[in-house]
């Protein structure tokens, strides 16, 4: 059996596939349907004498709750499932029969890590359209082509998200700590953000894009953090390759 069959088998089984769809599902149906009672919610509340008034909500708050969600959300599952299939050496004795049997690391690292993004990837794509579907029964249509280009961009996201715990696994020896580790810089990261001389540079940029060309007075320069999150993502796996490949068990 081969690497890339393998790994097909191993993200089903062990169901990794199905934690990121239903992750990703329940977050597109979910927050539509909030956006819309968020009115009601917030009227029917526990005021203490303050009057809120909150503008009626439209399709794209619709949007932008999924975006935050999945940035939030989607963003820590797709860091632990990441880590649980990435960190090749948490278990020595298995990391030893797949070295003897797969010499060179790109054969062990590119299946593994272009599978599981792909798994990511799909699970987004199944919650956008049930946002997608959700957003349009409650609010209205939704730009199908503008919402396909958000969904690209925070693809983009989840890529090197995915690529980030890829290169920490390639210095730890831990899910947890590659876990801890990437989400302690993709923290560091979005702190960065405020400051906004470097804030369109920034990765963290591309998090909740999913609304951003609908409404394109929100985008700014949202390819300056495609062009730093796409070259990250390569160099990240390029180096984890050549370090996996100098590790030794």
């Amino acid at each position: 059996m081969g690497p890339w069959r393998l790994e097909l088998i191993r993200v089903w089984r062990t169901r990794r596939m199905i934690v990121l769809l239903a992750a990703f599902v329940i977050v597109g149906l979910g927050d539509p349907v909030l956006t819309y009672f968020l009115r009601d919610l917030v009227s029917k509340g526990p005021r203490g004498g303050v009057h809120v008034i909150l503008p009626k909500q439209t399709a794209l708050d619709g949007i932008t709750g999924v975006a935050g969600s999945l940035a939030e959300l989607g963003t820590l599952v797709v860091a632990i499932v990441a880590a649980a299939t990435l960190v090749f050496d948490a278990r020595p004795a298995l990391a030893a029969f797949y070295r003897t049997r797969l010499r060179r690391p790109v054969r062990l690292v590119l299946p593994r890590y272009l599978v599981l993004t792909a798994a990511a990837v799909v699970a987004l794509a199944a919650g956008t359209l049930a946002a997608w579907y959700e957003t349009t029964v409650l609010f209205g249509a939704v730009p199908a082509a503008s919402l396909a280009g958000g969904f690209a961009l925070e693809a983009l996201w989840f890529c090197f998200v995915t690529s980030l715990v890829v290169g920490f696994a390639s210095v730890v020896r831990s899910a947890g700590a590659a876990v801890g580790s990437a989400i302690a810089v993709l923290l560091v990261l979005a702190l960065l953000g405020s400051v906004s001389v470097i804030s369109s540079w920034l990765p963290t940029r591309l998090a909740a894009s999913l609304p951003d060309l609908i409404s394109p007075n929100t985008a700014g320069n949202i390819w300056h953090a495609v062009i730093v999150a796409a070259a990250a993502a390569a160099v990240l796996v390029i180096a984890a390759v050549w370090r996996l490949g100098r590790r030794e068990l």
